[in-house]
């Protein structure tokens, strides 16, 4: 199921198909993927606007964003990009002009998006589709760290959804933990 934000004033909510619109500058999603769309998006958005969306993905997964379209008043309106997942939030841009952003991924599981425009001119805005995605991990028990390009006999494989403990190579054997 995909979820698509079009942020206004209002809280009206409509089904298309099998999209949610959901009409609010205030929003958590909570769905694997969807689309998050500036007020009023395509058309210009207002002025004075302070919105915050938050993408929740399932502890394990990361969030991949991806801007389709990207247009603001360069300095004074912006959207700021966080990863609100970790420990230690970090930010990873803050977005303003006609420059579309790169692919921002994740490092935890939540993201926070805060877009903030000024008294004066505005832009046509965003479109940003998100997904969350499983971020698989080997773990050492010893060392406790995080290494994806090796693996070695007695370590454990952390999916999101389960545990595995490696004991043979060749067939790559592995049993599942408790």
């Amino acid at each position: 199921r995909m979820a698509a934000v079009h942020a206004s004033n209002s809280q009206v909510c409509s089904m298309r198909g099998q999209l949610s619109y959901f009409f609010s500058c205030f929003f958590n999603f909570t769905t694997p993927s969807g689309i998050i769309l500036s007020p009023s998006y395509p058309e210009e958005y207002g002025n004075n606007m302070n919105c915050v969306w938050l993408i929740i993905a399932e502890p394990g997964n990361r969030i991949h964003l991806i801007f389709s379209d990207f247009e603001m008043e360069p300095q004074f309106d912006y959207l700021i990009v966080k990863d609100d997942g970790m420990p230690e939030p970090t930010t990873f841009g803050t977005f303003s002009g006609k420059d579309v952003p790169s692919q921002i991924a994740s490092n935890g599981h939540i993201m926070r998006l805060e877009f903030q425009s000024d008294h004066s001119n505005t832009g046509k805005g965003f479109n940003i589709t998100y997904t969350s995605k499983c971020n698989i991990n080997i773990m050492f028990p010893l060392q406790g760290k995080s290494v994806h390009s090796a693996a070695i006999l007695g370590s454990f494989f952390q999916s999101c959804k389960y545990s595995l403990f490696l004991i043979e190579w060749g067939n790559t054997k592995c049993q599942k933990s408790i």
